[in-house]
């Protein structure tokens, strides 16, 4: 186990430490002249004399009692601390007979081998000239010491859960099945135990039941105590403990330490005594609260430390994360005793000895749990899993036992306890904490705004309910999947209570308004408002007097702009007039004039800047210069320019191109509304309606003078987000196929057949009546090299498909770009149409002549059904095109984070590159899609990979100002 703690050995009084100034008790009495003063100063001296003598006949005797004790214990220690294995994780000393404790034996030992820690008048311990990196690089290199092994910052900042999982919430039943197994094994101190033994003896034994631990129960009185009997020890009541807390701890102080630290921890291996872990971290959290601060010693040897505690990294630390639990001692004689080994002072074997000296601090702070250890003479201070250890001095080394003694390095650290650790009973009820939190928010977000509390009554109810209920119910997860509903209908009968009582009783009607608006319930919100008493608002009816206040008073803030669309849309008589009074009042406020901040577009950056309008030429209205990042003077088109806002009539256009209200958009577009107006994002009014899938608003935009290739904060363009949301009618309004080219031709010019009209139209039964009459069309093409099998399969008709190919469709048939009709339905998402492709044999790997195949087709679209059905059909996930590009730097470039995990579980590399030498880090970095970053950098993608021009992944994002990717980064030690 960990090293151990002992109270301080009893030592006689060694000669130095008798006060020269003390005068024995006969001494004389004041002098009255110099001859006084001389007798005085003999008499002072002789008593010294003798009382030195004393002492070091007391010395003596002490070192002559011990002498015939030293062997037995030097060869006890030796057995018991292996070479190559950690003394203070697992050291327990036997000696039976002797009446003292183990530990002030070995402190004992320690102190008289010239091991104990250096003092004023103990002159045995030296602190030696040599550097101690010097000594440490000599045994790192000896062969003879193997490299300790520590986490680093993403392990900690990851917790116990992050690290092994969560714990079960039946607890005593998952510790007894986690110590289900019979093999036997060895510790440092029982042998030829098992797991189930041990957990017996801890559960169901009492003390005195292992007779291995005979001294461990003669010297503390504890004999006939079972697990009920610690479980009412006042420091169990004074912490918290729960039944399986104590018997964690109990188990972790015998053998089982072995299997936690050794098996699990320092390997992460997943699912072993997970429970069991937790368990005991959280008696370690609950008992760390009433452990006093203090410095605390750890002793090792036959191990050195790895360069991370030599060398300085990013952050300017140096140090590790103590993967396991960390048993430490108070006593630093003790630990030099373990440093320095069985074989004593001078010790010279090629094993690196050292003492890691650790300050506790106010939070930072072990728990001390030999009241409940089954060895408790070891007073051992334990420290949870994942403890960050930080060097804070520069180390250096100690000669135990005088100039001739081992060298011993000393290196100062400070702690950090994982404070993301939680008691055992939050962890197993973290879905009901997020239940509660879930119901909770919902009633601060309607208190705040002084909705009466006879409204809340649903989510109140449902509060207690959940308050009184079993942390483990929900667990199960149909229970929390019930319970997450129960909140919303709540929340939905809240609605409904203002809405048809919205005159009720102590309502603040504007204030109960917004907040409906910022939950998008505009509904609830303008029939709040149509019993509000506005000061200042004008107009003959309900909507022209809300529209008033909402433009006049308001100013269209957030949230009220997606408010006013919904109004205004519902008054199709009052439409025209209440959008053009918004514009008259606020339109100009977008305008483009000298001053204004924006956003422009460097061109040959490829980035959006943060800028200020210089001048609008009034020769040239479609060029302005602007001071892009406090210092870049450029000319830019007006269509590269765009303003940030969330409020006026801009926000008002971009609300109804979102929620499709045609005859909105044209009334807003009609008052000359600006288009450029973005939200945080930089999403204009077209991305928002090609991201919804309103074509003819794309199209009342598109007409208005929106450009299509106009893209946001992430490089995506309105096509790339109707791509990324399916909305594949509106892709083909930006990106007409060559069907539609075919289709929209003028008469007989795009050599259409009928049944190619009857595939488009998705009518089977002309299909099937065509096929009938002749089979021989069934392969015909097109002006384009279009067939009915390729628009059945681009439309994502699959009975017309399927009919198609049982009429003996050529599958592999291509169009005059070189695409099939398994390409055509893995670009459009149909993975019905490709699953039946796929069993009718086509080629999964089928390519353009430019390497273009379905694979990259689906990904780009975000297609992950499809691209899963690739995958499982043996696609090849790295292939490339002629540049070089392949699938997952495609997926990567667009954010589509579930189709890269599908590929690299596939096996695709994560750093391959293309032709110009950009990785798919560099693309997802580029872009801002954080989430694939760190999908990526999971899959061990090289964090600084660079380009022959030496640009990074990091450069990339720091450059485009993806802040959250650049951070990602950092984490994962780009430089």
């Amino acid at each position: 186990m960990g090293s151990t703690a002992s109270s301080p050995s009893k030592r006689a009084v060694a000669p130095e430490q008798v006060s020269a100034g003390e005068a024995p008790a006969d001494s004389p009495g004041p002098p009255c002249n110099a001859g006084n003063e001389v007798r005085m100063l003999k008499a002072k001296l002789e008593a010294e004399t003798k009382e030195r003598q004393r002492a070091q006949a007391q010395l003596a005797a002490l070192r002559m009692e011990h002498d015939a004790l030293q062997e037995k214990h030097a060869a006890l220690l030796a057995k018991q601390v292996p070479d190559g294995e950690v003394p203070f994780d697992h050291v327990r000393l036997h000696h039976p007979r002797d009446p003292r404790s183990i530990i002030e034996i070995v402190g004992e030992l320690a102190k008289r081998n010239g091991l104990a820690r250096p003092a004023p008048h103990d002159h045995n311990v030296t602190t030696s000239t040599a550097s101690a990196k010097e000594i440490h690089d000599k045994f790192s290199t000896s062969g003879d010491n193997f490299v300790y092994k520590f986490g680093d910052d993403s392990v900690f900042h990851k917790g116990l859960e992050g690290y092994l999982g969560l714990p079960s919430p039946e607890i005593y039943q998952a510790m007894e099945y986690e110590h289900a197994s019979k093999t036997p094994f060895d510790s440092h101190n029982v042998f030829g135990t098992t797991p189930y033994e041990e957990f017996d003896y801890v559960a169901n034994g009492k003390v005195g039941d292992k007779q291995d631990r005979d001294e461990a129960k003669e010297c503390h009185g504890r004999v006939g105590w079972d697990l009920e009997r610690f479980l009412k020890e006042k420091r169990c009541r004074d912490a918290g403990l729960i039944r399986e807390e104590v018997l964690g701890v109990r188990l972790y102080t015998g053998p089982m330490y072995i299997h936690y630290n050794n098996r699990v921890l320092r390997t992460g291996v997943k699912g072993e005594y997970v429970t069991t872990i937790h368990v005991i971290n959280s008696a370690v959290h609950k008992a760390s609260r009433l452990q006093r601060a203090c410095i605390v010693y750890r002793g090792v040897r036959g191990g050195v430390l790895p360069k991370e505690f030599w060398e300085e990294n990013a952050h300017g630390v140096m140090g590790g994360v103590e993967l396991g639990m960390m048993s430490t001692t108070t006593d630093r004689s003790v630990a030099l005793g373990f440093a320095a080994g069985a074989g004593g002072a001078g010790r010279n074997d090629g094993k690196c000895s050292m003492i890691l000296q650790i300050r506790m601090g106010m939070v930072d702070r072990g728990a001390e749990v030999s009241f409940l250890s089954q060895f408790p003479a070891e007073k051992e201070i334990l420290f949870g899993p994942l403890t960050g250890l930080e060097v804070v001095s520069t180390p250096f080394l100690e000669k135990a036992g005088g100039e001739e003694g081992a060298d011993v390095i000393v290196v100062e650290l400070r702690l950090s306890t994982n404070q993301r650790s939680m008691p055992i009973e939050q962890v197993i009820s973290k879905l009901k904490t997020s239940h509660l939190d879930l119901v909770k928010l919902m009633l601060d977000r309607f208190e705040i705004v002084g909705v009466p509390e006879r409204m809340l009554s649903p989510l109140l109810r449902l509060k207690s309910k959940a308050d009184s209920a079993d942390g483990a119910w929900f667990n199960v997860p149909a229970n929390f999947q019930e319970s997450t509903k129960q909140v919303f209908d709540a929340r939905e009968s809240v609605f409904q209570a203002l809405f048809n009582t919205p005159d009720s009783e102590g309502v603040d009607h504007e204030r109960v308004a917004a907040a409906c608006a910022q939950e998008g319930r505009h509904e609830v919100a303008i029939k709040l408002l149509r019993h509000a008493q506005f000061e200042c608002a004008k107009g003959d009816t309900d909507e022209a007097r809300i529209a008033s206040w909402m433009v006049g008073q308001q100013q269209l803030r957030s949230p009220w702009p997606a408010t006013f669309v919904e109004l205004v849309a519902a008054s199709a008589e009052q439409l025209a007039q209440l959008v053009r009074q918004a514009v008259q009042q606020l339109g100009e406020r977008d305008a483009l004039v000298d001053g204004k901040r924006v956003m422009a577009y460097d061109k040959q950056a490829c980035r959006w800047s943060p800028a200020s309008i210089v001048r609008v030429r009034s020769s040239d209205k479609e060029s302005i210069d602007v001071l892009a990042n406090g210092w870049q003077k450029l000319a830019v088109e007006r269509s590269d320019i765009c303003v940030v806002s969330e409020g006026g009539v801009g926000a008002a256009l971009r609300a109804a191109a979102t929620a499709g209200h045609e005859h909105v958009v044209k009334a807003l577009l009609q008052g000359k509304v600006s288009m450029c107006v973005v939200d945080a994002r930089l999403n204009s009014a077209l991305h928002l309606a090609a991201r919804a899938g309103h074509a003819s608003i794309c199209k009342q935009l598109l007409a208005a003078g929106a450009k299509k290739a106009t893209t946001n904060l992430f490089r995506q363009d309105a096509v790339h987000l109707a791509r990324a949301t399916r909305q594949q009618h509106v892709v083909r309004l930006f990106e007409p196929t060559l069907s539609d080219k075919d289709f929209a031709a003028v008469g007989v010019e795009g050599q259409l057949t009928l049944l190619m009209r009857a595939c488009r139209e998705n009518n089977f039964e002309q299909v099937k009546t065509l096929l009938n009459q002749d089979v021989a069309h069934v392969n015909s093409k097109s002006r384009s090299g279009c067939t009915g099998l390729s628009i059945a399969a681009e439309e994502g008709h699959e009975s017309v498909l399927a009919a198609l190919l049982t009429a003996n469709a050529v599958i592999d048939a291509v169009d005059n770009i070189g695409m099939t009709s398994f390409m055509l339905a893995c670009q459009n998402g149909h993975e019905a149409c490709a699953r039946t492709l796929l069993k009718a044999k086509a080629a999964p790997d089928a390519a353009r002549e430019n390497g273009t195949n379905s694979l990259m087709l689906a990904c780009q679209n975000g297609h992950e059904a499809c691209v899963r059905a690739l995958l499982k059909a043996k696609a090849t996930p790295d292939a490339a095109r002629e540049n070089g590009t392949n699938s997952l730097m495609l997926v990567c470039q667009d954010g589509h984070e579930a189709c890269a995990r599908a590929l690299l579980l596939a096996k695709a590399a994560p750093d391959a590159a293309d032709k110009d030498g950009r990785t798919s880090l560099m693309f997802a970095c580029k872009n801002g899609h954080e989430a694939c970053a760190r999908t990526l950098l999971k899959a061990k993608a090289a964090p600084d990979a660079a380009q022959e021009n030496g640009w990074t992944s990091l450069m990339s994002a720091c450059q485009n100002g993806h802040e959250a990717c650049a951070r990602t980064l950092l984490e994962a030690k780009a430089a």
